[in-house]
């Protein structure tokens, strides 16, 4: 009597568990694995003559109304069918029942095969980001395929990151800055800079037109003296930017601050360089003291 009491007590707590697993899982009105749905944003980290560091943002959903967790994620990049990286993510991603996330991988672009796919595509990749990853839901493992596309902008992303970086003093630092003559002829102001090459390719600044402002007077107009080239195997070089003065109303301005031997500037102006064969320009500005030759 007593293992017929277990027995059934046994099929009752069966019947229990499967009824709840079915009611949650197969009865879900949306299907029980979650989806990643769609790309929304890439940006590059770093990059280098051999590759492009990526982070990768998606949207992901989860239809369950139970939590879910998502292995990590180890995906293909590719261009027409061509494989030319992968994107990544070693931590697992968790989502609430009934939830909406935006998840970040990181990922690694093959720098000469992207560039010449854009060359040939009016500068924009059709990424496709493809492969199969795990979702756990509780008692079950299910498959989740991801097949996503993107149009991956990369020569506004490119120009991004290098605008960033040559504001954080990555590429530019100005060494020194001097107003080369006080007079009511011809006074030019020199600044002069360090171009560093923190990609390891081949870098160009082919100019820098700009006005100078002396203590938040316009002064004058200037460009750097000549095209500086870095290739790969150099590592920096130095510049200036020649600003021509227009002497007597700057002058005029500008006599007490003179004698004061205290002169503030700050230059405005657009830096125009070709990197990986692309133009990428932005707006630009040195500012510091002026020394007083």
């Amino acid at each position: 009597m007593k293992k017929r009491m277990i027995k059934f007590l046994f099929l009752v707590v069966s019947a229990v568990v499967l009824f709840w697993a079915v009611n949650t899982f197969l009865c879900s009105p949306k299907g029980i694995a979650p989806e990643i749905i769609e790309v929304t944003n890439i940006k590059i980290l770093k990059l280098n003559s051999d590759s492009l560091k990526l982070d990768i943002s998606v949207f992901a959903l989860n239809k369950n109304d139970t939590d879910v967790e998502i292995d990590a994620v180890y995906l293909n990049l590719l261009i027409d069918k061509d494989t030319i990286g992968t994107a990544f993510r070693t931590e697992e991603i968790k989502m609430k029942k009934f939830d909406t996330s935006t998840v970040s991988f990181f990922a690694h672009l093959n720098t000469l095969k992207a560039i010449e796919i854009a060359s040939k595509e009016k500068d924009t990749i059709d990424l496709n980001m493809k492969g199969k990853v795990s979702a756990d839901l509780g008692l079950i493992t299910m498959p989740v395929e991801v097949d996503l596309n993107h149009q991956f902008d990369l020569q506004k992303e490119l120009t991004k990151t290098i605008e960033k970086d040559t504001k954080n003093n990555k590429l530019l630092k100005v060494q020194s800055a001097k107003l080369n003559s006080v007079s009511l002829g011809k006074s030019t102001v020199e600044v002069a800079f360090n171009l560093t090459n923190p990609y390891g390719i081949d870098i160009l600044l082919k100019d820098y037109p700009s006005q100078i402002f002396i203590n938040e007077n316009k002064s004058g107009e200037g460009n750097i003296s000549s095209e500086i080239k870095l290739e790969k195997e150099n590592a920096n070089a130095n510049g200036s930017v020649i600003y021509e003065l227009s002497n007597i109303k700057t002058m005029s301005s500008l006599f007490g601050s003179i004698l004061k031997r205290k002169l503030e500037y700050h230059t405005v102006g657009i830096l125009n360089l070709e990197v990986l064969g692309y133009s990428v320009q932005f707006p630009f500005n040195f500012k510091g003291e002026l020394v007083i030759i």
